[in-house]
């Protein structure tokens, strides 16, 4: 089936009708003659309008019709119209003409820069097969020779070396001094001290150690000195200590229960404001006896032990069953997290036994040793009270012995 379009030149406009003229010449009838054009890479039916663009440019007629089954273009003209048909579709049939190339990127990826290259390359338009090849790092491209001439421009428009990067040089090392230098250490062994400094600062430093004088010694930098030197005032803190005030009493049973210490062997807490009316009550009774005041100075986790009385057992002359011959005690106190203090008590008291007669009549006196351990948790300066075993007094009156501890805490120093 043809597909005809009709061209055909603008004679005039409308208006009023134009003044009689003479009669021009007559113009000699140009014959009109049929021709097919057979197109290769153009195609008929977009090839039909641009041919009757440029004809109607040159101000010529004719008449066209296109198949698109064997892709061929009819002209029905004049021979000028041909002649101009003849000159200008081979230009359409160069512009039609689909070739394959390949541009080799040198500094792009080509992946990266595909999506880029496609959006430059359709600005006017015209669609464009653009595939990129990783592997080779190239783009395959597909058009005209107009297109492929854009393509190389736009390639090359992106396709830069990159500029080079100045890398600064490497400041030159600077000579470290080496220091050798001694810490005294006070609280700490200078051997536990080593392994303790070697471990945090590592295994190539070298320290010796002064056991005559307990010191550590280092060589190296100014900044291993530094950190030694922090570590050293860490180890080597004062650690914590407790002063107990303890007191040794030998009271009558009544004066338990003046007190409300009724109960043998118990533990008992006091206020300060207990602690101030048993003092009172203490002082002013008339048959208490005080037998020691001691005073410990004591690290915490540490054991003090205090002592009365000789350590060997000697009964003195016209002692009674019961009377106390001497007594210790040894206390380790205990810095909680929460600044209380836990005491291990162990006291210790030593009486005159009943007497035994031997085989010759001799009276023997023994000795009986009573021992108590307890553990009591006390509040930094809090006074505890532990109710000892029932003893014997200088009167021969039955008594009851009270260990009356008061811890405080004392803050450790940096060296």
């Amino acid at each position: 089936m043809l597909e005809t379009l009709f061209v055909a030149a603008v004679l005039g406009a409308g208006g009023p009708p134009a003044p009689p003229t003479a009669a021009p010449a007559e113009r000699p009838i140009e014959e009109v003659r049929p021709r097919a054009y057979q197109l290769k890479s153009a195609s008929a039916q977009l090839a039909a309008p641009a041919v009757a663009a440029d004809l109607r440019t040159a101000g010529l007629t004719a008449r066209i019709a296109f198949d698109l089954p064997s892709n061929t273009l009819f002209v029905q003209g004049s021979a000028a119209a041909h002649a101009r048909v003849d000159e200008f579709l081979p230009q359409v049939e160069e512009g039609a003409r689909t070739e394959l190339r390949v541009f080799r990127l040198q500094h792009a990826s080509a992946d990266a820069a595909a999506q880029v290259a496609v959006e430059r390359l359709t600005t006017s338009g015209v669609p464009v097969q653009l595939v990129p090849d990783a592997r080779n790092n190239a783009f395959v491209i597909s058009g005209s020779r107009a297109m492929q001439a854009r393509a190389a421009a736009v390639v090359a428009s992106f396709d830069l070396e990159p500029m080079p990067v100045a890398v600064p040089a490497a400041p030159a090392p600077r000579e470290v001094p080496v220091v050798t230098a001694a810490y005294q250490l006070r609280n700490v062994a200078a051997a536990d001290a080593a392994v303790a400094v070697g471990r945090a600062l590592g295994t190539d430093r070298e320290f010796r150690i002064n056991l005559p004088e307990n010191q550590l010694v280092v060589q190296g930098s100014p900044a291993t000195h530094a950190a030694v030197a922090a570590l050293v005032g860490e180890l080597d803190r004062t650690p914590p200590q407790v002063v107990i005030q303890a007191l040794v009493a030998q009271v009558p049973p009544a004066f338990l229960d003046d007190c409300g210490l009724t109960k043998a062997g118990g533990v008992f807490s006091l206020g300060k404001r207990e602690r101030v009316l048993f003092n009172v009550a203490l002082r002013h009774y008339p048959t208490r006896e005080i037998l020691a005041r001691p005073e410990l100075l004591v690290r915490d986790g540490q054991t003090g032990h205090f002592q009365v009385g000789p350590s060997e057992p000697v009964v003195p002359a016209g002692a009674v069953a019961g009377t106390v011959t001497g007594l210790s005690a040894r206390i380790t106190p205990r810095i909680m997290p929460d600044g209380k203090v836990l005491l291990r008590v162990e006291p210790q008291v030593r009486s005159v036994a009943a007497p035994v007669v031997a085989a010759a009549g001799v009276r023997a006196f023994p000795v009986n040793v009573q021992s108590v351990q307890t553990t009591v948790l006390a509040a930094d300066g809090e006074t505890v009270v532990l109710v000892g075993p029932t003893t014997t007094g200088t009167d021969g009156k039955p008594t009851a012995l009270l260990f009356v501890l008061t811890p405080s805490v004392v803050k450790s120093e940096k060296p």
